[in-house]
């Protein structure tokens, strides 16, 4: 599990049987929601810092994750490969979202900024 507490959570497959949590350890853990109290899963490590935002696209393919330091980091989710990572706000990103397409993805920040991300 997370050390240190959970903070965002979003299901990540199409049956809601699976759900993602990012943690203040800068983790990413994937969950098989039949066996709750079981291992996770899938073990991700974005930047280090505190995961503020999750979620997982609408066609369940890719998932993006906002940390405290400002980075916005995407994996695809066949094979848990990293895409990018790169710093997109001054401050926290608080909010992640993807288009219905699963083409476009929008990043909110305290700093009180959106970036769109396509």
């Amino acid at each position: 599990g997370h050390l240190g507490g959970v903070s965002a959570i979003s299901l990540a497959s199409q049956d809601g049987m699976i759900l993602v949590s990012g943690g203040r350890d800068g983790e990413v853990h994937f969950w098989d929601l039949t066996s709750i109290g079981s291992n996770s899963l899938k073990d991700l490590r974005a930047s280090g810092a505190k995961i503020e935002s999750i979620t997982v696209s609408p066609d369940f393919k890719l998932l993006a994750a906002g940390d405290a330091m400002g980075t916005l980091s995407v994996w695809n989710l066949d094979g848990y490969k990293l895409l990018f990572s790169v710093i997109a706000h001054r401050l926290e990103v608080t909010a992640v979202a993807f288009t219905s397409s699963s083409l476009c993805l929008y990043s909110g920040s305290r700093d009180g900024t959106i970036q769109k991300w396509d």
